[in-house]
């Protein structure tokens, strides 16, 4: 097995391994460990930080629930559009990539720069090179070498690519890709723009 930190470590950092799914809902992940593994979880994911107490009267302490509940669906809304975004990616680039496409130049890009905000947000970074690469896609279709060569870069930083040739070969691709955008198959499907 080969574990890869998709963020610089510390000395001193805990390093965890998440035991279900991070896309769920709060309440189901919380479920799925009680019943597994007989634990509650209080991770940053599935505790996030309590408002501030500054006094433990009834009123106070339903109010810090309250805002506590709230915080915990926002955050359960944005994994449930990390895991749905997934679903639409290859249907929106299909239709943003066609010759006919009435979608805006933009509208790929927005969608997954979106994404990646909301895996910010979250602290839900696995999988996050989907993203990046559709966005490094996005900008070759586009003929957009500077937009192209930053996400392949960062693509390149932040993939695990995987043992042996397979990987290997993959990762060649895109360092060739990097080196003459032009010879990416997606090159110019929606126009030659920015060909610096």
């Amino acid at each position: 097995m080969e574990l890869r930190a998709i963020r610089p470590i510390n000395a001193g950092d805990e390093i965890s391994v998440s035991y279900v799914a991070q896309w769920k809902a709060r309440s189901k992940r919380q479920d799925e460990l009680k019943a597994t593994y007989n634990f509650t979880c209080c991770c940053p994911a599935c505790e996030p930080p309590s408002p501030k107490k500054s006094c433990t009267t009834k009123s106070k302490s339903t109010k810090l629930m309250s805002e506590k509940r709230a915080v915990i669906a926002a955050s359960d809304g944005r994994r449930m559009l990390i895991s749905s975004s997934m679903a639409i990616s290859d249907g929106l680039w299909e239709q943003w990539a066609a010759p006919t496409s009435s979608l805006p130049s933009t509208k790929i890009v927005e969608f997954h720069e979106g994404v990646l905000l909301l895996r910010a947000e979250e602290g839900y970074r696995k999988g996050s090179e989907i993203n990046i690469a559709y966005l490094a896609h996005a900008y070759a279709a586009l003929g957009d070498r500077e937009g192209f060569t930053h996400w392949s870069t960062k693509l390149m930083e932040w993939r695990p690519w995987g043992p042996g040739p397979t990987g290997l070969a993959r990762r060649a691709t895109w360092e060739r890709w990097v080196e003459d955008p032009t010879l990416s198959p997606a090159w110019g499907l929606r126009g030659t723009g920015n060909s610096q």
